[in-house]
């Protein structure tokens, strides 16, 4: 097919009707005409070309007769041209897509080529393969330092507040989870000084850019894709029958001296099959639930008027088996309807504006229960029911038994709406100078949950001595009450922006001014709370190009909230930034090995800003709150009661964030790509209540005051790879990897050094990682370390401070020597902390003719994980028992020299229950993250049905796992047993209109 655009090349200065036309034939490398394309006129002379889905922009410039052409993903050309004269151009494959234009801080984009920060980017058509309704999880394993919403890593103890920027506007309230993926065109973490500078304190741990579908001209597209899911938790811990189950309740009773619960004519009948046993989780739990998405999108528009428009519908079932009832509907589900619309206008030739519009709306329906998947794993099956003779039974320990809690307790029905919205305004005032432009956003975000909550209630039965079964409790039957609530959070931004972007020969200057204002408020049960956020910025750049080679820049930002005091509101934060672009030096130009080759550094003094999550409104001032009630207080008479919370510091400050990159990206024969950064933070003025002040001042440690005096050090290294190749037989092939190590260290945390009290190792937070857990080791001296005999125990005279051990628990280590097990011996456990050291994913996409396959690897290595409460610890409720327990220290176990995997059971608590080595397990796992086979219909077929395009396609999602977990029942991405992770099978098809 040879596409002919013909567009209007009235140039700068010249009249609009005095146009010329350009006829032009694209072609690929095989020389085929490339089908789709539109040209669209920049300027005199430059042109933007793009194809049906806009994967390659074409800028040209007139110099000396010719046209340079530098397209995204093709190499460069220079053609001989003309004004009103036929042109072919021939696009030859460039893997270094140095030209591609980048969404990059301030809704702005830049040639990758220049760019002097780090970023990295997931386009549409990897997310859209990721069949889900939410973009967290999406997102693992295709960003190079992006982590379980962290972007390289942890630089403070008081967590990584992440900005989340939608279309340009900041929205620190919104969740990514909320957005629907088939709307998003890419995903960018801006994850250095020079990337994330412009976003002031908000942006300085990280910023990730959400860039949804614009309309471009042309005909009306219409997409349109279904998908339907099975979908199944990737794992579900066994629980033992109730012969298994009774003889180790019996066990941990024996172990505590207390009497055992089952008579041995139950423990029988359990045995033989005559007594019950209830598998609660085939009971309640469904082997499977569906979900379901379904988008129409609709994009297109003229020279004037672009539109992109979206509308979603996803429904996700529960999980529970459920009976209806007349009244209400206790089943858990959820539904989502989303609509996003992107309008953009030239309302003249010097005005363009733009409205974005991004809507969703919630009906949930939850049954008022509560944690539903608990109960089923802590209701021991031996326990009747769930009805007999129509009566919903339990037993004394369990008031509210899982039937009763799924289908009689009422239900909350959510309706919930989320809207972002923002209106722009671009002005080009090349009138007064040439690359002079005006630019003004208002963004607007409000989140509205209504609640519906239906109260209801019913009569429970239990067995009485005779056995017969009477009512428990006081609790009957009674009508379904109908109550509301509500809450609401709003968020507001508006920003101004003079810029001023001119090339003169071989010199470019980039340089802009910005004013940025928010205004956040949110719903809270604290008066304090209830009080806007704002904060205002003053923003900076200015960046110097030379000849294609040599960049420098300079950002900054000077901002201020009202969450400080007076004279501590403001402050200001630089950046300087530069590359150096070796393959455009002449000595590169005859070699064809490196494509590109380009050098990044960065050095930035950021300010962090996380106050939104501290329980105190005001750091700077003393927290003093009003109690809600007043009285007769002692001998003062009639007055209010107040209660004194955390003390305020008024030369509280913001954190500091020293950040420094050194990155290098390059391209190998024309295929093969790779990018490097290493990185390095210091942060400085952690705020932190520090542990040297005196109990003696009389205020316990979560009432003293806050203090910048934490220093942490981050630092790691982000590597991306990638590989792309095309064959004339039709069959192409493209491999990406990206990888990240990182390790945070706490300098300073201003905590006390207990060496002086016999601690042996006397800090728990300076010296080591964000997040590292305490516990006790334990003592294998005597080959399973644990206590065998009474006599043991008095032979090693070791006093415990917390429990006294028993036979059969673990003998910890005196790593003091002073005779006492206490928390002078606790030591760091190995590995325990908040983020993993080595992250990586790896994606491989094929197609040949009419068929597409995509396969994404993810996984982690470098964390340990401590395990305690439901799963391992066997104490919960009335005990509950896994696998692991069945092998637990027994006199018997231990004379026979059989296996012993856990130490003696208790019914309450016990030694070998506190923090130990013990409960650390290997937290590395190796995922296969997604497979999506797709197949679409031959084009002669798909004109045939008036259509551009017929997929249809099967994915499957966390479909196996490599992992070293210790404990069985849990996902390595989960820490319970009652957290599911789901593997999903979709089937969906595309087409397009």
């Amino acid at each position: 097919m040879i596409v002919v655009a013909a567009c209007s090349l009235a140039g700068v200065g010249e009249a609009a009707s005095q146009t010329k036309h350009l006829a032009g034939v694209v072609r690929d490398e095989a020389g085929n005409p490339v089908p789709g394309v539109s040209v669209k006129i920049l300027d005199s002379w430059q042109y933007v070309i793009t194809d049906s889905e806009g994967r390659f922009y074409i800028n040209t410039d007139k110099a000396d007769g010719k046209l340079s052409f530098s397209c995204i993903g093709y190499k460069n050309e220079i053609l001989p041209i003309t004004e009103n004269s036929d042109m072919e151009v021939k696009m030859l494959p460039d893997a270094s897509c140095s030209d591609e234009m980048l969404d990059i801080a301030l809704d702005r984009t830049e040639p990758r080529f220049s760019y002097t920060g780090s970023m990295s980017t997931v386009k549409s058509r990897e997310i859209e393969l990721w069949q889900s309704k939410g973009l967290t999880e999406t997102l693992q394993g295709k960003l190079a330092g992006y982590h379980d919403g962290h972007i390289r890593g942890l630089s403070s103890m008081n967590g990584e507040a992440i900005l989340i920027v939608l279309d340009g506007v900041p929205a620190p309230t919104l969740d990514l989870n909320s957005l629907d993926p088939r709307s998003i065109e890419s995903v960018s973490i801006l994850k250095d000084a020079a990337a994330k500078a412009l976003y002031g304190p908000l942006g300085a741990q990280g910023v990730i850019l959400v860039t949804t579908k614009k309309g471009r001209p042309g005909k009306t597209q219409v997409n349109v894709n279904l998908n339907f899911a099975l979908e199944m938790p990737t794992v579900k811990a066994d629980m033992l029958d109730s012969y298994q189950y009774a003889v180790l309740r019996n066990q941990a009773l024996a172990n505590d001296g207390l009497q055992p619960v089952y008579s041995p004519d139950d423990i029988t009948a359990f045995a033989d099959g005559t007594g019950i046993d209830n598998d609660w989780r085939k009971i309640f739990l469904k082997d499977m639930r569906t979900s379901q998405r379904y988008n129409i999108e609709l994009s297109g528009g003229n020279e004037r008027v672009r539109y992109y428009v979206n509308g979603g519908y996803a429904r996700t079932e529960g999980m529970y088996k459920v009976d209806w009832k007349e009244k209400y509907n206790p089943a858990n589900f959820e539904n989502r309807f989303t609509l996003v619309s992107n309008i953009d206008i030239d309302l003249f030739s010097f005005m363009t504006a733009f409205l974005n519009t991004n809507m969703r709306i919630y009906r949930n329906n939850e049954t008022r229960g509560g944690d539903i998947i608990n109960k089923i794993y802590t209701t021991p099956n031996t326990i009747e029911g769930p009805l007999v003779d129509g009566k919903i039974v339990t037993t004394e320990n369990f008031s509210d038994p899982i039937y009763g809690s799924i289908n009689y307790k009422g239900v909350n029905q959510e309706t919930a709406t989320d809207v972002n919205a923002d209106f722009g305004l671009n002005l080009d005032l090349s009138a007064l100078t040439k690359g002079l432009s005006l630019k003004g956003i208002v963004g607007y975000h409000s989140y509205y949950t209504g609640i519906r909550n239906g109260e209801y209630d019913y009569a429970r039965y239990v067995r009485n001595e005779e056995g017969e079964l009477v009512l428990f409790g006081t609790n009957v039957e009674k009508a379904l009450s109908w109550s509301k609530s509500a809450s609401t959070v709003y968020f507001m931004n508006f920003q101004g922006m003079l810029e001023y972007n001119r090339t003169f020969g071989v010199h470019s200057v980039d340089a802009f001014l910005n004013y940025l204002a928010e205004d956040r408020l949110g719903d809270s049960t604290s008066a304090g709370w209830l009080l806007p956020f704002r904060r205002i910025q003053l923003g900076g750049h200015a960046k110097y190009g030379y000849d294609g080679r040599y960049f420098l820049q300079f950002d900054f930002t000077h901002a201020g909230s009202e969450q400080m005091r007076k004279g501590n509101q403001f402050h200001f934060s630089p950046t300087v930034s530069g590359a150096w672009v070796v393959s455009n030096e002449e000595f590169m130009k005859n070699q064809s090995v490196l494509d590109f080759l380009k050098f990044r550094l960065s050095f930035g003094a950021l300010q962090y800003d996380n106050l939104w999550n501290f329980s105190s409104r005001y750091l700077y001032a003393d927290d003093i709150r009003d109690m809600g009630g007043s009285g007769l207080i002692g001998s003062i008479f009639t007055n209010f009661l107040v209660t004194e919370g955390a003390l305020g510091n008024p030369d509280i400050k913001w954190e500091k964030s020293y950040q420094q990159n050194y990155g290098v990206d390059m391209t190998l024969f024309n295929s093969l790509s790779l990018s490097v950064d290493y990185w390095r933070t210091q942060q400085r003025g952690v705020l932190c209540q520090s542990d040297l002040t005196p109990a003696l001042s009389g205020f316990t440690g979560d009432k003293l005051p806050y203090t910048n005096v934490g220093k942490v050090q981050n630092q790691g290294v982000d590597i991306e790879v990638g590989y792309s190749k095309k064959w004339n037989s039709g069959f192409e092939i493209g491999v990406t990897g990206d990888f990240a190590w990182n390790k945070n260290e706490i300098i300073d945390a201003n905590d006390l050094n207990y060496s002086s009290i016999g601690y042996y190792y006397p800090f728990r937070k300076t010296g080591y990682s964000i997040g590292q857990k305490f516990g006790y080791l334990i003592d294998y001296s005597n080959g399973n370390g644990f206590f065998n005999s009474r006599q043991e125990i008095a032979d090693r005279k070791l006093v415990y401070q917390d429990v006294t051990p028993r036979v059969g628990d673990f003998i910890y280590r005196d790593l003091n020597s002073d005779g006492l097990i206490d928390e002078r011996d606790k030591a760091p456990l190995d590995g325990v902390k908040t983020m993993p050291s080595f992250m990586a994913g790896a994606s491989v996409q094929m197609k040949y003719k009419n068929f597409d396959l995509y396969i994404q690897l993810q996984g982690e290595t470098g964390r340990n994980a401590f395990y305690d409460g439901l799963g391992v610890f066997e104490n919960q409720a009335q005990g509950v028992y896994l696998d692991i327990h069945r092998n637990a220290w027994t006199p018997e176990r231990y004379a026979a020299g059989e296996k012993i995997e856990y130490p003696a059971l208790t019914s309450t608590t016990s030694s070998s229950l506190l923090a130990n080595e013990f409960f650390v397990s290997k937290a590395n796992y190796l995922r296969l993250k997604n497979v999506t086979l797709g197949y679409s219909l031959p084009d002669k077929i798909v004109k045939k049905m008036k259509m551009n395009q017929f997929r249809i396609y099967i994915t499957g999602q966390n479909l196996l796992s490599m992992t070293d977990l210790k404990f069985k029942g849990f996902d390595p991405e989960s820490k319970s047993i009652d957290s599911f992770v789901y593997r999903m099978f979709n089937f969906g098809l595309n087409i397009n209109f």
